[in-house]
């Protein structure tokens, strides 16, 4: 019983160890993090002062030497100038803001320390969704529509109206033929009794 007493107790404290580990690691994270946005913020003079929004501990610290870093950062209302340097964390948030995603390392050799950042338009929670759209309102007939319309309508007339013309002249010349056809009885029966007449007299010279 005692020695489970014993084990238990050394599992509690290599835990403890464990969390006080990581703990300064979450510290030193922080640090590093507040350190590159300040080196960033340097290069700034005459533009908004950036303030963090997120910082993101990478999944494992256990390198000593080498600390990726990748952090979140925002404008605020605060301009940099060389004269005096604000701190960002009293600056409130820029309405409609520039959000950057910052990425770099952070490492340590002995007494040789180096900080690399770069920092990047996030443009992702701005792009707009096409199928968010609204579905586009049909164009009203303009004047010059209804214009162009009325212009269609007068050119079709136009070319209607020779055609219709040309058909009733071709029906007037249909109905002459049949006029000169029906001749009256009493006229063909003269008509042929003047060329008997003229075939006599021209027999009577023979």
């Amino acid at each position: 019983m005692v020695g489970a007493w014993k084990v238990l107790v050394l599992v509690l404290c290599l835990a403890g160890v464990s969390c006080a580990h990581r703990r300064r690691l979450r510290l030193r994270y922080d640090d590093v993090v507040a350190k590159a946005l300040k080196v960033y913020n340097e290069g700034q003079q005459g533009r908004p002062l950036f303030r963090l929004v997120e910082a993101i501990p990478p999944p494992r610290l256990n390198s000593t030497t080498r600390l990726p870093l990748n952090f979140r950062i925002r404008e605020t209302v605060c301009i940099s100038t060389p004269e005096r340097q604000r701190q960002p964390q009293n600056c409130a948030f820029r309405d409609r803001g520039e959000e950057r995603v910052c990425t770099g390392q952070f490492s340590r050799l002995r007494r040789l320390v180096s900080l690399t950042v770069s920092c990047d338009r996030d443009c992702g929670d701005r792009m707009e969704d096409p199928r968010a759209r609204p579905p586009a309102e049909p164009a009203e007939p303009t004047e010059a529509g209804e214009a162009t319309e009325a212009g269609e309508v007068a050119e079709v007339a136009k070319f209607t109206a020779p055609a219709e013309a040309a058909e009733a002249s071709e029906g007037d010349e249909d109905t002459e033929p049949k006029a000169e056809a029906e001749v009256p009885p009493a006229a063909g029966y003269l008509y042929e009794k003047a060329k008997y007449d003229i075939i006599s007299n021209i027999l009577s010279n023979f």
